[in-house]
C-alpha cells in the first residue's frame, strides 16, 4: 500500500518591484479556491496519483532573504500544504478495469436469452469493444470435436512434454470470457479483405489447458458448391454391394480416393474416373460430375490459375461439399480433399476477440 505523508512547500517570488509582484500573484492565486486538484499520472490502477494542493498562507514581504544584496529585491512567500504518497516498486503491465462497454440496452425475458445470443454472434452486430489477439509464431488447430488447440509454427502442441497453455498465452493481453470471447478464422485467400471468416464463441476446456471449447456459428461455414456426397471411397478396395457399400442406386455420389480400375464392379461406361473425382450413379453407369483430377494434371492449371478459354464445360473450380457419412464439410484445394473447417490455421489468419 502507498504510505501517505504531509508535505509543506514554500514558494518564494523574487521580483524587482511591487507592480511585478502583484501581477505574478494575481495569476497564481486565481488557481486556488483554496484547493488545486492534482493528477500525478495516467495509470487508472494507481489511486495515489490523485492529490490536492492547499494554499494556506502568504507572506507579503521577506526582507531578510537574500542578505547582502545591493539592489532592491521584493520577495513574497506562498505556503502550500499537500499530501504525498511513497509507493513501493511495482510494475503494472496492463489495466483491464473497463473490459466491455455496452452501448445499447435491451429488455427481454430470461428464457429468450439463448435466442438473443444466437442472433448476436456476428461481430458486426455486437455492441461491445474487443481486444484483438493475433500472435505471431503460433497457429491454431481446429479439431473435429468442437475444440481448438494452440500449436507453434511447427504445428506442435507441446515442447519437451510441456504443452502450450491458452491461459498463459492470453495473460499479457487480458482475460478470456467464457462463451463471450470469439475466435475468428479466415477461409479466403484474400485474408480479411472479403470477410470470408468462420466465427465461434470460445471457453476454457475443463480438462486440457491446451484446448478451448468452441460453439461454432455454422452460418459462417464455407458455402457448398456441389451437392453432398455419400462418402469417400477407395474403388480399388470396395465397390457397390460388397458389404461395405450399398448396392448402386440412382443419385449415389462418392469421392474417389484412387483411380477406378477397369473392372465389372464399377460400370463407368466409356469414362475413366480418376482420383479426387466425384462420381454419381445415373441408374445404369457412374458419371463424373466433378473432375478434380484435372486440377493437378491439366497443363493450363498453374497455381490455381485456369485458362478460361480452355475449361469449356468442365468444373475445375475449387469445390466445397458436405459428406453425408460424417456430416463434415470438405474442400478440394487443387491437390487433395481436406476438411474445410477442421485444419490448421496459420498465424495471421486467426484471431481471438477477448
Amino acid at each position: 500500500m502507498p504510505v501517505p505523508y504531509d508535505m509543506t512547500v514554500n514558494v518564494d517570488l523574487w521580483t524587482s518591484n511591487t507592480e511585478q509582484k502583484l501581477q505574478i500573484l494575481e495569476q497564481i492565486l486565481v488557481l486556488f479556491n483554496p484547493v488545486l486538484n492534482l493528477n500525478s499520472g495516467d495509470n487508472p490502477i494507481d489511486w495515489s496519483r490523485l492529490s490536492y494542493l492547499v494554499h494556506t498562507d502568504i507572506i507579503w514581504s521577506s526582507a531578510q532573504v537574500p542578505q547582502g544584496v545591493e539592489n532592491v529585491i521584493d520577495i513574497a512567500t506562498l505556503t502550500f500544504d499537500m499530501q504525498i504518497f511513497i509507493n513501493p516498486p511495482a510494475k503494472v503491465r496492463r489495466q483491464t478495469i473497463i473490459h466491455t462497454i455496452i452501448q445499447d440496452l435491451q429488455t427481454l425475458d430470461k428464457d429468450r436469452l439463448p435466442e438473443w445470443q444466437a442472433n448476436n454472434l456476428y461481430l458486426s452486430d455486437q455492441p461491445q469493444e474487443y481486444i484483438i489477439v493475433a500472435q505471431k509464431g503460433f497457429n491454431v488447430k481446429v479439431n473435429c470435436d468442437n475444440t481448438i488447440s494452440l500449436v507453434d509454427n511447427l504445428n506442435r502442441p507441446a515442447v519437451n512434454n510441456e504443452y502450450y497453455r491458452w491461459d498463459t498465452f492470453l495473460k499479457p493481453y487480458g482475460q478470456l470470457n467464457d462463451n463471450i470471447s470469439v475466435v475468428n478464422l479466415v477461409t479466403s485467400t484474400n485474408g480479411y479483405v472479403d470477410g470470408s471468416e468462420i466465427i465461434g464463441t470460445v471457453s476454457y476446456n475443463n480438462t486440457d489447458p491446451n484446448l478451448l471449447d468452441v460453439v461454432w456459428n455454422e452460418d459462417t461455414f464455407p458455402s457448398t458448391t456441389h451437392n453432398p456426397v455419400d462418402n469417400f471411397v477407395d474403388p480399388t478396395l470396395n465397390y457397390p454391394g460388397d458389404g461395405t457399400l450399398l448396392q448402386a442406386d440412382q443419385g449415389q455420389r462418392y469421392i474417389l480416393l484412387e483411380d477406378i480400375p477397369q473392372t465389372a464392379n464399377w460400370n463407368t461406361g466409356s469414362l475413366n474416373p480418376k482420383k479426387n473425382d466425384i462420381i454419381e450413379f445415373n441408374g445404369s453407369t457412374w458419371d463424373v460430375v466433378f473432375q478434380g483430377s484435372l486440377e493437378s494434371q491439366d497443363p493450363y492449371v498453374v497455381e490455381n490459375y485456369i485458362e478460361p478459354n480452355y475449361t469449356e464445360d468442365l468444373d475445375l473450380s475449387i469445390a466445397v461439399i458436405n459428406n453425408l457419412n460424417d456430416g463434415y464439410l470438405y474442400e478440394f484445394n487443387g491437390i487433395t480433399w481436406k476438411n474445410a473447417v477442421c485444419k490448421i490455421y496459420q498465424e495471421g489468419i486467426w484471431r481471438l476477440y477477448l
